[in-house]
């Protein structure tokens, strides 16, 4: 495995662990404060992903 595989899988599980850990015993506040960061995360994702991916379409109908 590479060093880079390494590390990037050991920042994942640490995540991992960490978004869990607050959803299985954090406080009703706590746990509400992650899904919405999480669900504004996964709108810029989908956003700037939007944003990629239809120039490239209609470039390709043209």
């Amino acid at each position: 495995m590479s060093a880079f595989t390494i590390f990037f899988c050991t920042g994942l599980l640490i995540y991992w662990t960490s978004r869990t850990r607050i959803l299985l015993h954090g406080s009703p506040a706590a746990i509400e404060a992650t899904l919405e960061s999480d669900l504004l995360r996964g709108r810029r994702f989908l956003a700037g992903l939007r944003a990629l991916v239809l120039p490239a379409i209609s470039g390709m109908a043209l």
